[in-house]
């Protein structure tokens, strides 16, 4: 996946494409999702700077996840540079990363939104 980038405390979707090995479109039906921020890899999940799950778009058999960032998710979080991952265990507990890279929290100027 690429690096995403967001303004503190705006809206986002980041939409993920769930593939095989050989590259073929994922039922995603049954499926956990998780979007994990961290600025520190080694914490726990609980202290993560924000967890979100992510939600089924259109037909299950698309492999399309979607995940609704709030302004809540980053309005606390100092601007910089995180890690992000895109962890789904899928029907059979079987855990995969399906995306990750930078997560960067840009200084938002106007405040009156926020």
């Amino acid at each position: 996946m690429t690096d995403i980038n967001i303004y503190r405390a705006d809206n986002k979707i980041v939409t993920a494409i769930i593939r095989d090995e050989n590259n073929a479109l994922v039922n995603v039906s049954g499926q956990k999702s998780y979007l994990t921020v961290k600025n520190n890899l080694s914490l726990a999940d609980a202290n993560a700077t924000f967890q979100i799950n992510g939600s089924i778009s259109g037909n299950v058999t698309g492999g399309t996840l979607l995940f609704y960032i709030t302004p809540t998710n980053t309005s606390g979080a100092v601007p910089g540079q995180y890690k992000y991952d895109i962890q789904v265990t899928d029907s059979n507990s079987r855990v995969f990363t399906a995306g990750f890279g930078d997560f960067n929290i840009l200084q938002d100027v106007t405040k009156t939104g926020s």
